[in-house]
Formats: C-alpha cells, structure tokens, sequence
C-alpha cells in the first residue's frame, strides 16, 4: 500500500520522470472527495490521482446502487468537490500540475450539472494559490487556499465571476458558511497538516492602548498578547490562530470584489476571536476574566430551517488540558449585525452564540476527530446528524475511522449506538468523506485502498455496510 500524507501535502506533486499516457477512465484512484447530486439519484467522486499512475484525474458519476455511469476526464490532483445550493452545479477545486504542461495553474472549475449524467464545464477560473475549499449559497461563491487567501464571485453559469478578495495571512480557512440573511461569509481557521493548533485559555481582563497601559474592560484579546510591545510582536502572527472572517458579500459585490491585503485597516477589522465554553464531565470551565480560545474547524453546514444558524465541526488534541472539549459539532447562532459599525467591529460575543451540539458529553469516545457531517433528515424522519471521524496514523498514535449517527443533541447527546456507526482502525477502511441521500443512500472514501464503500442509513440512523468498488 502506498504512503500518502493524505489531507496534509494535497498540494505536493510527485516527480516521476515519464508522465503516464494512460486515461485513467472509469479507475478509482486518490478518492478525494463525494458529492451526491441534488436530485437524490447520483454520487460524484472526485478522483485526485496523486500516484500519478494515469495521466489524468477524474469526476466518477455512480447511481445510489454503487453502479459506474460515466467519468468525466479533469486535471490530476483534485482538493474539493462542492455542489451548489440549488443542486445544478459542482464546483471542483485543483492544484497547479505543471509536470503535465496542461494544468499548470490551481484553478476551480464549474459544471453544469442540468444533466446528472451528463456534467458539462461550464467556467473555468486560474488561481494564484493553492484551493482548499469551496461554498455556494444565494449565488455568491467563495473559496478558501491553503495560504489564507480568500476569493470570492458569483455564480452564473458561464458567466460566473471569482475574483481574490483577501491576500494570505497563512492560515488557511476550510471551513466556511454564507450567511444567506446577512450575505456575509464566515470562514473559520483549520489545521489541514500535522496537528499542531490547540485551543488555549487565556484572561481577558484589560485593555491595552498605544502606550501598553492597562485600561479595565475585557476586549477580547488576551492580555498575554498585547500587554507590551514585545508580546504584541511575539503573538502578532498568532493572534490570527483564534480569529474567524466576516466578509461581507453584498458590499465586496457592490465594490467589484476588490482585494485588500490581510493587513488592510478595513480587512483586520474582519477578524473576529473565536471563543466559547462548552463544559463537560471532568472539565472545569475558565474564571470570569479568562475565555477558551478556539481554532481547527474543518466542515460548515447550515442549518435545514433557520438562516441565523450553523454549525461548525471542531477538531483538536481531546487532552482536556491541552484543548479543553474538543471534537464536536458547535451549534453557531447569529444574531443582529456582525458587520463593522461607524468603523467599530463588534464584539464577536455582540452577534455568536456557541453551544455544544453534538460530542460534549460524559463517555465520548476520545479518539473523535469529526470532518465532514450533515445535518438532515433520511426519509422525512426525525432529523439526524451523520459525522465522519477520522484519525490516521501519520499524526495521531493510532488509525481511528467511523460513520456515525445520532438523534439527540445539545446536553443530551450521547456516543452513536452500536447499529447507528461503522468504525475501523485500518487504512483500507479509512473513512474519507461522505455523501447521503434524502432517501438514506450513501457513499464514503476508502483514500489509501482506492475504494468507494456504499452505505444505507435508515431515517433512524442505522448505518449498514454495502459493496466495495474498485
């Protein structure tokens, strides 16, 4: 079995001395990414080809049996694929490839997908960096690189538009919601490579001006980081670690989403502390004058049926010194106008509320790593929130996979029972991803075995295992 970094070197070519001159077709190989169609009947599957063993990359399309259809051929080393919030568009993201002499800049492609079995691309963008991912809602596009930057666009077929926005601060934003009530985008920092980014506890009980004097009155920035000149320039790089975006999509438009460098007056005020307290069994929660910093979100999804809700999957060490609860899926509720006012930006605790959705409670399995999760409903049933966990060896002690689903949430929550979760602890099972039906067909990635594993998940979350394809 080839060794692949997989999630934290996507953007490194391997240097073969011959390009393979093989299509690689109907094949399976580097399974990165799977999507399924918005009329319920078809699953994409993203095929990255890192090994280089075909001389391109693919969008494999299958029906909800597990069924090849059709592939269609697509630059080698795939990052995302995305659909749209209307179901007839996928939006795929792709590393520059220059060892082919074809794709030898990242860029994100659009298909129109009108025609489930028919994709046909419609635009293409060049980017300047690495893309990370991609989001959709309302027409507004944004993607997130590697580096930090940020762009973003409209989509309109053929016609869309995607410009950069934001330069790189060099933490990369994976996880991202449209505030489709506010036409803001939010984007949240992840850990994409060895994880190296904990959650801290710092006191807030002053604030610092020019001269470094304390001035009483919490304003969110730890103290620790700008008491004096020289932790202000130690941490200055840091800060960044625990600060979200709020971008504002309506008014970039209005401009013609013109780019502004991280350090732009307007965009540092775009930069929010992300903190919030989620107390559990054996963990003490911070005094008055201190806050739980947080950072490592990977996945965002909105809310079924309320606009000013979303939720976040939030990653970390589980050490409860270390990053305090760790690994759940936060309830994120906004409420009036996160946008700067009369040159102000608000407090984030102004306009975010943070509460434990999902993985808060007593007994949680610690080798929890949640990714990608959905919140719906399987066959008009109770709503249920379907996660992946996953852990690989590369950076954490032990192999650690599951699909699980469960029906209770907030302080009631608990571990999935036995029936509504698969879990393994080898590679060939490395559970990479998912997609899941309004009817309960779903399909998850097998990245290191180049394998699809189809699933069914009843409308009370039991998972069931199905046929492998190769």
């Amino acid at each position: 079995m080839r060794y692949v970094a997989i999630l934290s070197a996507l953007a490194m070519i391997g240097c073969s001395s011959k390009i393979s001159q093989k299509a690689i077709g109907t094949a399976i190989s580097s399974p990165i990414a799977v999507v399924a169609h918005g009329g319920g009947n078809y699953f994409y599957v993203l095929n990255g080809n890192f090994s280089h063993e075909y001389r391109d990359g693919s969008i494999l399309i299958l029906d909800t049996e597990g069924n090849k259809i059709k592939a269609l051929s697509t630059p080698r080393v795939g990052q995302f694929l995305k659909t749209t919030e209307s179901g007839n568009y996928l939006l795929a993201g792709f590393s520059a490839d220059p060892e082919t002499g074809v794709n030898t800049k990242a860029n994100l492609q659009i298909f129109d997908t009108a025609n489930p079995t028919e994709p046909s691309l419609v635009k293409t963008f060049e980017l300047d960096c690495t893309p990370n991912n991609a989001v959709e809602r309302s027409n507004y596009i944004a993607v997130s690189c590697l580096s930090g930057s940020i762009y973003a666009g409209k989509l309109n077929g053929a016609n869309s538009t995607l410009s950069k926005v934001r330069g790189s601060d060099g933490f990369t934003r994976r996880a991202m919601h449209i505030d489709t009530a506010r036409n803001l985008l939010y984007a949240f920092v992840s850990d994409i490579g060895e994880s190296s980014l904990n959650d801290t506890k710092q006191a807030d009980i002053y604030s610092y001006g020019k001269d470094y004097v304390a001035i009483d009155g919490a304003n969110e920035v730890p103290d620790d980081f700008e008491r004096s000149r020289t932790l202000s320039e130690q941490r200055n790089n840091l800060k960044n670690t625990y600060k979200f975006l709020v971008y504002d999509l309506a008014a970039g438009e209005a401009a013609g989403f013109p780019e502004k460098s991280s350090k732009d007056l307007e965009a540092s005020k775009e930069m929010r502390y992300v903190y919030f307290d989620v107390l559990r069994a054996g963990n003490t929660g911070p005094t008055s004058d201190q806050k739980y910093y947080r950072t490592n979100f990977w996945s965002a999804q909105a809310d079924p049926t309320d606009p000013n809700v979303f939720y976040l999957s939030h990653r970390g060490n589980t050490d409860a010194v270390v990053t305090p609860d760790a690994a759940g899926i936060v309830k994120v509720t906004v409420s009036g106008d996160p946008r700067s006012q009369n040159g102000i930006a608000p407090k984030t605790s102004d306009n975010f509320t943070f509460e434990g959705f999902y993985g808060y409670h007593a007994g949680k399995d610690l080798r929890a790593y949640p990714g990608e999760f959905r919140y719906l409903s399987i066959n008009s049933g109770a709503p249920l929130l379907i996660f992946n966990d996953y852990r690989d060896s590369v950076v954490f002690k032990e192999n650690y996979f599951r699909i699980g689903a469960v029906t209770t949430f907030g302080s009631s929550s608990a571990e999935p029972a036995a029936d509504h979760k698969i879990e393994k602890t080898d590679t060939r099972n490395a559970f990479l991803g998912f997609a899941v039906t309004p009817a309960g067909k779903g399909i998850t990635l097998s990245f290191f075995a180049d394998t699809l594993i189809m699933l069914d998940i009843s409308s009370t979350g039991v998972i069931t295992e199905g046929k492998r394809i190769q």
